[in-house]
């Protein structure tokens, strides 16, 4: 039978029922409804679709739907966006476990730049990033260089992510130039890569490269593979395979 119509034989969850899913899934997330968005994607894990098949083509395309259903709208949006990536967070967080386990796709420690207090537009990102697996330690607003550095360091994390919504604090010592700066210092440019993003970077996409970034996002949607990028520039190429009997 279909999705919705009833149980379905073993396996069932793949093509047309998670096609309907996702548009089930993003009309709940639209609606500003968590818990409907929740039971879609319960439901299609319960009928027999792959865990890993819901995230990616169930979770993440419907946080990419609202997006850009939202993008460039006033008011609510940007807090609706949020709504929407905290259900695409929650429900990857409850997958987790049937996942087959694997290593983080990157670690990175993110933060508003030192001076700029905005909260929503980074949190927007936070969501995303951890409903696509990726290790994310939020530092929240106001964060001076050391304490990027600092949380780097000590949780091995490949990228420093820094927003800034004020072209002070986006061109300012305080930001990314600071974090540069110690990095250099401390002999760390080579380990850590720097990602930036906000307003001030969508104005002027050429000023991430003046204040010494090694890439920037236009959106919470871009930010993931470039995050995955820069920390895979860190890890370098995976080691060869050994053919059989070359050991």
């Amino acid at each position: 039978m279909g999705f919705f119509g009833g149980p379905g034989p073993p396996g069932a969850g793949g093509g047309e029922p998670l096609d309907r899913a996702r548009e089930a899934c993003a009309g709940a997330m639209l609606d500003e409804d968590p818990e409907r968005a929740l039971e879609v994607i319960r439901a299609a894990v319960a009928r027999g679709a792959n865990p890993e098949d819901v995230v990616s083509r169930v979770v993440l395309p419907s946080v990419d739907m609202v997006q850009r259903a939202l993008r460039g709208g006033a008011g609510d949006a940007l807090a609706r966006q949020l709504a929407a990536a905290r259900v695409a967070s929650a429900a990857t967080s409850e997958l987790v476990g049937r996942l087959r386990p694997s290593p983080a796709r990157a670690r990175l420690i993110l933060g508003s730049a030192r001076g700029d207090r905005h909260e929503l537009g980074r949190k927007v990102v936070v969501a995303c990033l951890r409903a696509r697996l990726l290790e994310v330690t939020d530092l929240g607003a106001d964060v001076p260089p050391e304490a990027f550095v600092d949380a780097a360091r000590e949780r091995g994390a490949e990228v420093i992510g820094i927003s800034s919504m004020m072209a002070e604090t986006a061109r300012g010592q305080a930001g990314c130039r600071g974090v540069r700066r110690l990095l250099e210092e401390r002999a760390l440019s080579g380990r850590i890569r720097i990602i930036v993003g906000g307003a001030p970077f969508r104005a002027d996409p050429g000023l991430w490269r003046v204040v010494g970034a090694d890439g920037w996002a236009q959106d919470a949607r871009a930010a993931a593979p470039e995050v995955e990028r820069l920390a895979a520039e860190v890890r370098g190429p995976a080691p060869a395979l050994l053919s059989p009997g070359r050991w």
